[in-house]
Order: C-alpha cells, then sequence, then structure tokens
C-alpha cells in the first residue's frame, strides 16, 4: 500500500484512502499489486512427495472402475499447480489398473492468471522444474514456448473465484 502511495504521489495514507474511493483503476492496480503470483510447476516438491506416494494412491484405489475424479485448485494462478496435479492424476491412473478420469476445477480471483492458465503456455525457463521425460510427455514447443499438450488441458477448467466472498 505504501508502494502504491508513492506511485501515485500521495504523502500519507488518508490521501490515498481518499484516491482509492474515487478511482476503480487505482482500486484495480492495487488489487493486482496485492495479488501473490508465486507459482512453478511441482514447487514444494515434498508435498508433491506426499501426492504422489499417499494421496493419489489412496484416491485410485478408492474409486469405482469407469469414474471420474475431481479435485479443486484454489488460488491457481497462471495454473503451474493445477496441471502438476494433472500431470501426477494421468501418470498414477496410467499405472493403475483402473479406467478412471479425471477434472480439476482450478480457481483464481486474477482474472489475468486464469487466460494465461487456460493457455498453458510457459517459458523454456519451466525445463529446469520438470523432467525431461515429463516435458517431452504433457509439453509441446511453441514459439520458444512450451505448452500442456491439448488433452492434458481438456482436464482442467479454469475459473474466476474469489474465496474471501465464497469459501465453498
Amino acid at each position: 500500500i505504501h508502494h502504491r502511495c508513492a506511485l501515485t504521489h500521495h504523502s500519507d495514507l488518508a490521501e490515498y484512502i481518499d484516491l482509492l474511493q474515487n478511482s476503480v483503476e487505482e482500486q484495480k492496480l492495487l488489487r493486482r499489486d496485492l495479488l501473490i503470483g508465486v507459482t512453478q510447476f511441482f514447487r514444494d516438491r515434498p508435498a508433491w512427495d506426499s501426492l504422489t506416494e499417499d494421496i493419489i494412491p489412496r484416491l485410485i484405489e478408492r474409486a469405482q472402475p469407469e469414474a471420474e475424479i475431481r479435485c479443486w485448485v484454489t488460488a491457481c494462478a497462471t495454473g503451474e499447480e493445477a496441471y502438476s496435479l494433472a500431470i501426477l492424476l494421468d501418470e498414477a491412473i496410467a499405472r493403475s489398473d483402473k479406467s478412471l478420469r479425471f477434472k480439476i476445477f482450478a480457481t483464481d480471483i486474477d482474472a489475468i492468471a486464469l487466460e494465461k492458465a487456460t493457455l498453458g503456455i510457459y517459458p523454456q525457463s519451466i525445463e529446469r522444474e520438470i523432467e525431461p521425460e515429463r516435458l517431452q510427455r504433457y509439453f509441446v514447443e511453441k514459439d520458444n514456448c512450451w505448452q500442456i499438450v491439448r488433452e492434458l488441458r481438456k482436464k482442467l477448467l479454469f475459473a474466476p473465484h474469489d474465496l474471501t466472498k465464497d469459501a465453498g
């Protein structure tokens, strides 16, 4: 907030609050600055290892044949974690002896981030985050970037959602 005060040349918080009350544009800019955009594929490896070794196998074990496993990823930003989950589910289902499907509902408050997530296009730097086998299986090269393959993108639905207004 102090950063936005400085950028708008307001010396105290009261002046900036007045600006916020009268400027929809400044409200949008402040909101954008407050959003946390930290995301990457398989960020926090121990959590992903737990999903791979414990949670996902139990979901598959409990699922009826021909069933659809449904997951919700909140605060998905540009989609890296949602796609990471999709990759893990796809791999685990392929290893299982069950015919299962999955769908991931991924939400965020940031419409611009959701547009990026829906496209599933990421910079070449993701090569540092993703094993070469996964990169070759789940991505295609496109204009010096990597894009999630269409078959996997179809299993995710990205939508706007504000958890502070509706938690469920």
